[in-house]
């Protein structure tokens, strides 16, 4: 299984998303939000941040607030994907990597017209909770060990409509 993160970067209404180049392995030429894998040995928090400087080149700033949980299968690997997606703060002028070819700040109304990878609309539609989970006190081995309980857990945090801080309930330490 791989663990991979995405950004939700905003500035007012608008999101950041990237064209992924045509010569990217995994979806080409469609609209995406910044983010990727985590390394080995890797927290959510540093491969979030990781990711985002890299593709996008901007310096994630505040605590990145958890938003869902989902999962796909990749599609050159056939690997099944656990993605965590995550609103941030984030500083500085966007700076494309060679992962995409183009950027805009889109509303959530633009990005409906775009053609974007599976799920994207579905995993901004979902609205913030009163309430954030943040799991970034554990590491890409961590989640990897602890994936079943990881997602039983935000799951059921999400159905509540409770969405709290899981680290107590995970037993991880505080970052």
């Amino acid at each position: 299984m791989i663990i991979a993160v995405t950004a939700v970067i905003r500035k007012g209404r608008r999101i950041l998303v990237g064209l992924r180049a045509a010569n990217e392995s995994a979806f080409p030429g469609l609209w995406a939000l910044p983010g990727g894998k985590l390394e080995p040995g890797e927290t959510v928090e540093d491969g979030l941040k990781r990711e985002v400087r890299e593709e996008v080149g901007l310096q994630v700033t505040g605590t990145p607030v958890f938003l869902r949980s989902f999962c796909f299968t990749h599609p050159r690997h056939q690997t099944p994907v656990l993605g965590l997606s995550f609103a941030v703060e984030a500083t500085g002028a966007v700076q494309l990597s060679d992962e995409f070819s183009a950027h805009r700040w889109v509303t959530p109304e633009d990005l409906v017209m775009l053609p974007c990878i599976p799920g994207l609309v579905d995993e901004l539609a979902v609205p913030v909770p009163p309430t954030h989970i943040v799991i970034n006190a554990l590491s890409g081995k961590e989640i990897m060990a602890r994936r079943e309980d990881i997602v039983a857990a935000v799951q059921q945090a999400l159905r509540s409509g409770q969405a709290e801080d899981l680290r107590h309930e995970l037993n991880v330490g505080h970052a």
